[in-house]
Order: structure tokens, then sequence, then C-alpha cells
């Protein structure tokens, strides 16, 4: 090609020159970027291939394209499968239908989804949980998924899950053994508080009120006045007509003295065929109306003997504190 007489030979030289500096530049700046994206490549590839999570890279069919060591480990997967092989294949029988839904919502979105999977038993292991994470590539049909081992936290919410329901049991156990105590402590101190045959305050409760009752008269000054009651010649009724029948008749008794005494005051059984009862805010002739009342109430009550009815008589002691006197029972 000829050459222009208005270009200067020299410049176009210079130019060339010029030119072949800037492309040597840009040369060596491309093999720089090129050396930093192998080297960045080699350091995924060294973080991908000893991650302690296992990944994974699946095709539209769900045939493994690629896999690290984690997942090759998990999996027991062989490198010569890599590229045959669908991950359904390690997965037990009951967790495929699971895994189909997990992958075909993959395909269909670009969200990240999970799923929670078993793996097929093999020479190391008898079951495996694994927690499936995964994405599809935007615009592109393959799916990146992690493979997250979760046997041994599921085993341990297992045995806490386990642990929790013998601790419920226990506690249902202790609750029920405890509302048992609680019925026992109240059925034992009816018992200790309540004569067994005639339902009558006992000795020990009848003296615990006398001692409250005394107290009181006490401060207030108000009268406190006690009836002693036995039963006259009982010992006959007993030898006559035995000692059920005699039993029967103190029933009928303490029965008949309930019914004659204010809401106050407190009958108790003494001992054998003897009863007391306790009078707050009765003074002399309050407490002998009183006994009076009751010795005509008894005296009128006929008592069943199996074969026919007696009427029986009692005796009745009065005892009135005042003031100045002490309080002893």
């Amino acid at each position: 090609m000829p050459v222009s007489a208005d270009i200067d030979p020299h410049h176009l030289l210079h130019e060339l020159r010029v030119h072949q500096v800037e492309l040597q530049i840009q040369n060596e700046a491309l093999r720089e970027a090129y050396h930093q994206v192998e080297v960045a490549l080699e350091r995924y590839q060294a973080l991908y291939d000893n991650a302690p999570i296992g990944y994974v890279t699946l095709d539209s069919a769900g045939v493994i394209e690629r896999a690290n060591r984690a997942a090759q480990a998990l999996l027991d997967l062989s490198l010569p499968s890599i590229g045959l092989v669908r991950l359904a294949a390690y997965l037990a029988e009951e967790s495929l239908a699971e895994f189909a839904g997990f992958f075909a919502q993959l395909l269909t979105s670009e969200d990240t989804h999970r799923s929670e999977v078993v793996l097929r038993p093999n020479r190391d292991r008898l079951q495996s949980v694994i927690l499936l994470a995964g994405r599809t590539e935007s615009g592109v049909q393959r799916c990146n998924v992690e493979l997250i081992d979760i046997t041994a936290r599921r085993e341990a919410e297992r045995k806490l899950e386990e642990r929790s329901q013998v601790l419920e049991q226990m506690n249902r156990s202790f609750t029920i053994a405890n509302r048992e105590l609680s019925k026992a402590r109240a059925s034992m101190e009816q018992m200790a508080m309540h004569d067994q045959l005639t339902g009558l305050a006992s000795r020990h409760k009848f003296l615990q009120v006398f001692a409250v009752e005394v107290e009181r008269h006490k401060r207030s000054g108000r009268p406190l006045s006690l009836l002693v009651i036995d039963v006259d010649h009982f010992k006959t009724v007993n030898d006559r007509f035995g000692h059920l029948v005699g039993d029967s008749c103190l029933r009928r008794m303490a029965q008949v003295m309930q019914a004659n005494v204010r809401v106050a005051d407190l009958a108790g059984r003494f001992g054998g065929e003897e009863f007391v009862i306790l009078l707050p805010d009765s003074d002399i002739k309050g407490a002998q109306a009183a006994a009076e009342n009751l010795r005509r109430e008894i005296k009128a009550t006929r008592f069943d003997v199996g074969g026919g009815e007696i009427t029986v008589t009692v005796s009745i002691g009065i005892a009135t504190l005042t003031v100045s006197e002490p309080g002893d029972f």
C-alpha cells in the first residue's frame, strides 16, 4: 500500500509502537486477572471440597453433577457415580415423596427451600437424618443443595422427648401420690379428731377445743360450762344384748346429743359410755337447762335392740367456770 506524502513514516511508526506497548500492558492485565480468577477458583474449590457441610449440584433430572467430600462421605458416593446417579437413589423409601415435593419446588422457584429426609442404611450407618436446603441457579435448570447431617440433633431431641415424657409421668404419679397422701392425711386427721364409733369429737379434739375456750373465757370473762354425761347401768345393756347392740345404742345417743346442742357447743365421747359437752357462753343456769333438756330427750328415745326397743337414762354432771376459777379440766 503506497504511503501518502502527508503521513510522516516516523510518526506512524511511533504510534504503532505505542499501540504495541498498550496491547502488552492489556495482555499483562488480562494474564493477572486470569491468574486471580484461577486463584479464586482454586480457593473456592478448596472451600467447596473441604466444607464440613455436604454440597451437591443436581441437574433438572435430579442427577448428581457435582459433590464435595462431605457429601460423598455422607452418601457413600463414589467418584465414578457422579454424573450417573440421582440423589433420590440414596434416600430411604419413606422419604421419596418428601424429596419429590422438595425437588419440584426447587425447579419452579428461585427461593431457598428446605426438606428433612432419611438416607438409606449402608455398611457404616443404620440411619441418617439429613436436612436439605437448596435453590436453583437463576436462568439455569441446575440446583445447588446443602446436605446437613442432623442425626445427632434428632437423636438428642428424641431422648429429650423420652425423658420429658418420663418426667411428665413421674410428675403425674407424684401428683396422684400427693393427692392420695393428702386424702390419707385428711382421713387420719378425721380419725384423730373424731370418735370412730359415734362421730363425735374425740378426747384429743375435745381437750384442744377446751383449752382454746378457757383462754377465751379468761380474756372475755364470759362463762364457760361443761356437761359430763354417763349412761346409767350401761353394762347391763352390753351383757344382755351384746356389744354390737350396745354400740348401736351409743351411736343413737350421739345423734340425740348432736340434735340438742347449739352450733357453738361441742359434744365429744370421752370413753366407753361417757360423753362430754362444752357450752361456751353458758352460765350455770343455762347449763342446767341444757342438761335437763338432754336428759329428757334421751329418756324419751327408743333404742332398737334387734328384737324390740328399750329406753336408757343418763346422769349428767355440770361445771361452770367463773372468772376467779382456774381453767383446769
